[in-house]
């Protein structure tokens, strides 16, 4: 997941400006060619901020409800709008271009990304401050986290897909039972998974450790280190070995079979050379991805 985005100043007004003109567009008895020109300037001013809308859906990549909802609000922006034109038409075609530039206003605004914010009620969870049957509420988390409203709901759908959460009527509340370490798992081998099927990953390449990936997906090494051993399982990757020279602190990887090792002794000028292979899916290994 790519860093947070922010607008500068001078784009910050101007989205608040387009949302404002987009809100009162159709104007009451607008028909005809009056109602085409209005709802053909929302769409250029629409069309102004696709650009940006691209770059918040690569930086909550990692969020499946924000993909989904960025994909959903991409395309309908720029769908061709029908002949003739209604004034039906005319307001959806407005609501979606103006759902858009709310999506950027929430995306690019200040307090914590998304990724740390679903990182915080993860913990939150894992660590017992929000024991099963605790109700989430929007409001009051976006409040205590300083972010927009719409991002902690971004987040709350993600965890209720994953099973973390549950909904009760009206209430979201943390699930009975629920295996946490086992969902952050599946949740991290399927993201790496659709980074590999996006090309993200070329075959038989190396992934990146399981230190950078914790970094990347915001969570601890050891729930990286069990997603990488669920794609393991899942044969989407293969484990690699690493040879590791301890003369100077040098180290370097090779991809290859692991659980090989030989020790060859002393070499140099004295100087104790400890060459060996091993399996360390569960420390900085690194996977390889078949051919």
């Amino acid at each position: 997941m790519t860093a947070h985005v922010h607008l500068a100043a001078q784009e910050e007004k101007r989205l608040r400006g387009d949302l404002q003109w987009v809100g009162r567009v159709p104007s009451p008895g607008s028909r005809g060619a009056h109602l085409l020109g209005q709802v053909t300037r929302v769409r250029e001013r629409g069309t102004r901020w696709i650009g940006a809308a691209r770059a918040c859906r690569t930086a909550e990549a990692a969020s499946p409800t924000a993909v989904a909802r960025w994909d959903r609000l991409i395309a309908q922006a720029q769908q061709p709008l029908p002949a003739p034109l209604s004034t039906r038409d005319a307001v959806v075609s407005a609501a979606g271009v103006r759902e858009l530039l709310r999506a950027v206003r929430d995306s690019t605004a200040g307090g914590p990304p998304l990724a740390e914010v679903l990182d915080r009620l993860t913990g939150a969870i894992a660590q017992g401050a929000l024991p099963v049957w605790s109700h989430l509420a929007p409001g009051p988390i976006a409040r205590e986290f300083g972010c927009p409203e719409g991002r902690v709901e971004t987040a709350l759908d993600d965890l209720t897909a994953q099973g973390v959460l549950e909904r009760h009527g009206r209430r979201l509340v943390v699930a009975a039972g629920v295996n946490l370490l086992t969902v952050q798992a599946g949740y991290i081998a399927d993201r790496v998974t659709a980074r590999i099927a996006a090309g993200l990953h070329p075959p038989a390449s190396l992934l990146p450790p399981v230190s950078d990936l914790a970094r990347v997906f915001v969570t601890r090494t050891e729930t990286a280190s069990a997603g990488l051993r669920l794609l393991a399982a899942r044969g989407t990757v293969h484990t690699a070995e690493v040879t590791l020279d301890h003369v100077h602190g040098l180290r370097r990887w090779r991809p290859g079979r692991a659980d090989q090792g030989t020790r060859p002794g002393t070499q140099g000028r004295g100087r104790r050379a400890v060459r060996f292979t091993s399996q360390v899916l569960c420390r900085n290994g690194r996977c390889r991805i078949p051919d």
